[in-house]
Order: C-alpha cells, then sequence, then structure tokens
C-alpha cells in the first residue's frame, strides 16, 4: 500500500497457473486522516439529526424512552431483537419490558408517538407470516446511512417533504416490482 497524503491505493497482483498476472489498484479510506481517527466505521450505527429534534410536544421522559428504543432499531427502521439467525419485530409486550413499563402504558406511549410521526405501525410479510411492525421514523434517528422502501412506505407523508423528488420517483418505481406487502396501520 502507498500513502498519497491520507489516502491510500491498494494495489494487488493475481497470478494465473500459467504464470500470467494481472493488477488491481483500490483507493481505501484510511483509518486516520486530517479530521481525526476513523472509529468503528463498520459497526451497527445510528445517526441523529441535530437539526431534527423529536416534536415539542413529547415530554422529555417520552424522548428518553424513545432514546432507550434507538438501540432496537434494525433493518428498515424496525424496532426489532435477534433470535438466533432471524430478526424479529417487537410487541407492544416487549417494548414495554424494554421501557419498564405495563401494557396499558405502553400503548399510550406508542399512540402519541404515533400521532406526532415519530413511531410507524404496519404490517408486513416476514417468512410468509403478516405481522404487525413499529417503526422509528428516520426522520429523527436513521440505522445505518440508507432509507429503505419500507421505511419510506411507513413515513412517506412525513418524508414527502424532505426526500428529493427524483428519489421518490425510485421508491414508487421500487414499490411496483416489490413482492413485499406493506399495509401502514394509522
Amino acid at each position: 500500500m502507498s500513502r498519497d497524503g491520507y489516502k491510500l491505493t491498494k494495489n494487488t497482483k493475481y497470478i494465473r497457473e500459467d504464470g500470467t498476472y494481472w493488477e488491481t489498484q483500490e483507493k481505501i479510506i484510511s483509518r486516520y486522516n486530517e479530521k481525526g481517527y476513523l472509529y468503528r466505521n463498520k459497526s451497527d450505527n445510528i445517526k441523529a439529526f441535530l437539526d431534527k429534534p423529536y416534536p415539542d410536544e413529547l415530554s422529555w421522559a417520552e424522548k428518553g424512552k424513545l432514546g432507550r428504543l434507538e438501540y432496537e432499531i434494525k433493518s428498515d427502521q424496525m424496532l426489532a431483537y435477534k433470535s438466533g439467525n432471524t430478526i424479529k419485530p417487537h410487541t407492544v409486550t416487549t417494548i414495554g419490558k424494554i421501557l419498564d413499563t405495563e401494557e396499558k402504558q405502553t400503548r399510550r406511549f406508542i399512540r402519541k408517538c404515533k400521532k406526532y410521526g415519530v413511531i410507524g405501525e404496519a404490517k408486513i410479510q416476514i417468512d410468509k407470516n403478516i405481522k404487525k411492525c413499529y417503526f422509528i421514523n428516520p426522520r429523527y434517528k436513521l440505522h445505518g446511512n440508507r432509507v429503505s422502501l419500507i421505511a419510506f412506505l411507513v413515513f412517506e407523508k412525513e418524508l414527502k417533504r424532505e426526500i428529493p423528488s427524483w428519489a421518490i420517483s425510485k421508491y414508487l418505481e421500487d414499490m411496483k416490482l416489490s413482492d413485499t406487502k406493506v399495509e401502514v396501520l394509522k
């Protein structure tokens, strides 16, 4: 590897059995550059947007509960947990256990968060079964760095104001080609 400032170039030679070879050159990100050390860039992460705080209508306690639920966001912005090799959606009961609240309080909390567009609810097809799932709006907290088709469908009303029209067209094209069934619940 050669070093050009803080950018690295990886040169690889491949040798065939007959003795001929070919080379590839790949630019890779340096773990350290003028901005500092690249910390845990391949780990699971949640992005928070400083210009998109939770709605003021939510109390500090409710915002704290959402902060705890951030650790439960998996692919497609779904509140879920890993069980073996599968990801299973959280239910009202499991969310209540995480938040240490009774089922009635948990339902009230989810209802309020749905009212302000922070949590979404949908029935989606998982392993040939239709399951009710809860999602966190990527406008506030984003798992990874892309908004999936399912997350877009669940929060379409809120995201249409922020996503460019060309990307919305792509989502709508993808929706026609997708065999995943999503029924957003109000």
